[in-house]
């Protein structure tokens, strides 16, 4: 059987993006290389970009409707494979329209606006449950932005260090660090200050716990989203 054979894709995923196709081109060509052409409508009809498709988990995949386990482990080893920035911006926004913006899903704006999330700060409270009760139903749509926020809860806990840090540098007198360049996958994109380079491991959300001397510490509950 194919999905047995330990046949691996041959697509350059990169190389298709740099070419300039667009992104259902560059998936259409992924899955037809594997021999899983069927599986197109679903993650269409999820709302999956291929960024985002390549932290998927077997769970997603199986939300989605890929219920052969065969298949499911086929795919989640090719997702592993990709090595694909996730889209997800390395800097904090200056506000919800920014950030949707460079989510491509500029289509939420109004929703998030009148639920009352009218900056990046109130963002950060929204859970899964919440985006299914405004009415943000694709799930490939509630993966990115549930990734995105555990992006910006990393960065305003990062920023909280970085802030008690140069505290510290300027009492003893100490030069500031100097910043990092502008990741190559920014260049020319609105907005926005750039961050630390792209982040390759699984994005982590924490419930930050304080020390006595009041700064954040970045252990607690920790919660993984491929």
């Amino acid at each position: 059987r194919l999905e047995e054979s330990g046949y691996a894709s041959t697509i350059n995923v990169h190389e298709l993006f740099q070419a300039g196709l667009a992104d259902e081109a560059v998936l259409r060509a992924w899955l037809a290389d594997l021999h899983f052409e069927e599986y197109l409508p679903l993650f269409v009809d999820a709302g999956y970009d291929m960024p985002t498709i390549s932290r998927m988990t077997p769970e997603d995949l199986t939300a989605v409707g890929i219920t052969k386990p065969a298949h499911r482990k086929r795919l989640k080893s090719e997702l592993s494979k990709l090595h694909i920035h996730d889209g997800i911006p390395d800097f904090k926004p200056v506000d919800v329209a920014e950030w949707l913006q460079l989510l491509n899903l500029m289509e939420y704006t109004t929703t998030l606006l009148s639920q009352g999330y009218s900056d990046i700060e109130s963002v950060t409270d929204i859970t899964w449950e919440d985006l299914e009760e405004i009415g943000i139903k694709k799930l490939g749509h509630q993966k990115k932005i549930m990734l995105a926020l555990g992006r910006l809860k990393r960065l305003h806990s990062s920023g909280k260090r970085l802030s008690s840090a140069d505290r510290r540098a300027s009492s003893e007198l100490l030069e500031p660090a100097s910043s990092y360049p502008t990741p190559k996958w920014l260049e020319g994109s609105s907005g926005g200050s750039p961050g630390p380079p792209p982040h390759q491991d699984h994005v982590i959300i924490t419930r930050p716990r304080r020390s006595p001397s009041g700064d954040a510490l970045n252990t607690g509950e920790l919660r993984t989203f491929q």
